[in-house]
């Protein structure tokens, strides 16, 4: 994994991050942020045209909304959701800060 992905943004704005989901191997796709009422998360829902064959990364959207002036970091990570000993996987990690 790279360094953690520095962002700027005013409230009421966001961005998008596409990051991979590798489900066909058993794993699931989640974020948590580190501080409350500074960012807003939400999946976006996937473009279900494509053609998926057993196994493939699938392209997962998360938006990003300031709601709130500071900083927070939000950490995206892959699990196995039976699996209580299982080490999670970080994918990425990103510093938001949000102005007025």
């Amino acid at each position: 994994m790279d360094g953690v992905e520095k962002r700027a943004i005013k409230a009421g704005e966001s961005f998008e991050l596409v990051l991979q989901s590798r489900g066909g191997l058993g794993l699931q796709l989640s974020c948590r942020t580190d501080r409350e009422g500074i960012v807003e998360v939400d999946r976006v829902d996937a473009d279900t045209a494509r053609t998926v064959a057993p196994g493939d990364n699938l392209p997962v959207t998360y938006r990003v909304t300031g709601i709130g002036k500071g900083e927070a970091e939000i950490t995206f990570y892959e699990y196995q959701p039976w699996n209580k000993n299982f080490k999670e996987i970080i994918q990425k990690e990103v510093q938001v800060e949000v102005t007025d």
